[in-house]
């Protein structure tokens, strides 16, 4: 029974490979004024996103970023960094607590949290949506 049991755990495991599949909306100073970000365009077409202490870099291209309006925005829930962080630590319990199950414990990084997140930042009257990955960075 308790193969059984392992075996579907780790299929479960497999098929969830750790990540949430809906899309994370993340504020960068959409909800609420600039505190605490910093915005760096590099030469190489990235950008870097600093927010509190994380790290997200985001590479232009043509759908990258996305202008918006506010009617685009309707529909979407865009969270601030500290329910993001809630959502992440909740998220790596998670896999953790399976993983233990299986005896087999791997690190879940940064950027295999959450599978897509998008960052929404106000810029003069424009609304820009980048599509970011979370940066492990380690002190």
């Amino acid at each position: 029974m308790k193969i059984i049991l392992a075996f579907y755990l780790i299929l479960f495991y497999n098929y969830s490979n750790g990540q949430d599949t809906s899309p994370i909306n993340l504020s960068y100073n959409y909800n609420k004024g600039r505190c605490d970000i910093r915005k760096v365009e590099k030469s190489d077409n990235t950008f870097d996103f600093y927010i509190k202490n994380e790290h997200f870099s985001s590479i232009r291209n043509k759908n990258n970023p996305q202008v918006l309006n506010e009617n685009n925005l309707k529909n979407i829930k865009i969270i601030e960094i500290e329910l993001f962080l809630n959502l992440a630590y909740k998220e790596k319990e998670k896999t953790l607590k399976i993983e233990r199950q299986t005896d087999v414990i791997k690190v879940l990084t940064n950027d295999k949290v959450f599978k897509q997140i998008f960052l929404y930042v106000k810029e003069k009257k424009m609304i820009l949506r980048y599509e970011v990955f979370w940066i492990e960075e380690i002190e």
